[in-house]
């Protein structure tokens, strides 16, 4: 995160493009959240993934829109296997109505494991997240995956909103609405191993 307190008061910082940073030695720039989440296994084209958030304070949620999008989604790319899995935002009222449903095995938060959302993205080979949950997107395409985003109403423009948009004129997300996800990325998407290198190079290989 951009440091409230003046950049030259840090040895390093790893600051996202989002927040704007100046150059400096000091500074690298980053793509989105940091995650554990990292490229690896077989994506099975026929298996897709859903994640949902909630509200939040820059977004209107909607539990009728969000569910009339998920069964767009499932009717304009059926596949095989359709896992859905919520967050802990998520409300008690869309949980309710996810729950039993034969059109995917809804998974949610408080079944499933630590691991699960990071294997299912391993195994996925498209994954959906509404895009309230910005975190879950930058995991997403740290995992491989192709990724599609599902609307959420917002608040107002700002740094997050700017940040999901950026990520659909790259073509690393696909447009809310086409039913399409991401072209993806040319290299595996690792933003914490860069980061990780950076501070290697510059603390352990200088010294």
């Amino acid at each position: 995160m951009k440091p409230s307190l003046p950049l030259s008061w840090f040895d390093l910082c790893l600051i996202p493009e989002h927040d704007a940073p100046p150059r400096a030695a000091n500074v690298l720039v980053t793509s989105g959240v940091l995650n554990t989440v990292q490229a690896g296994g077989r994506h099975d084209a026929d298996t897709g993934l859903i994640v949902l958030g909630g509200p939040s304070r820059h977004f209107h949620w909607n539990d009728d829109d969000m569910l009339q999008q998920v069964e767009q989604l499932l009717e304009a790319r059926p596949r095989s296997r359709w896992l859905l899995g919520t967050s802990p935002r998520t409300p008690a009222s869309l949980a309710r109505r996810l729950a039993g449903r034969s059109e995917f095995e809804y998974v949610p938060f408080a079944a499933s494991g630590s691991d699960w959302l990071a294997q299912c993205m391993a195994e996925a080979g498209e994954v959906w997240v509404s895009e309230d949950s910005v975190s879950m997107l930058y995991e997403a395409l740290s995992s491989g995956a192709r990724v599609g985003v599902l609307k959420v109403g917002r608040s107002a423009a700002n740094r997050v909103t700017a940040a999901v948009d950026t990520l659909v004129e790259r073509g690393w997300l696909g447009r809310p609405g086409d039913w399409q996800p991401g072209a993806g990325l040319e290299r595996p998407f690792n933003e914490a191993g860069r980061c990780a290198a950076w501070v290697r190079q510059r603390w352990l290989s200088a010294h």
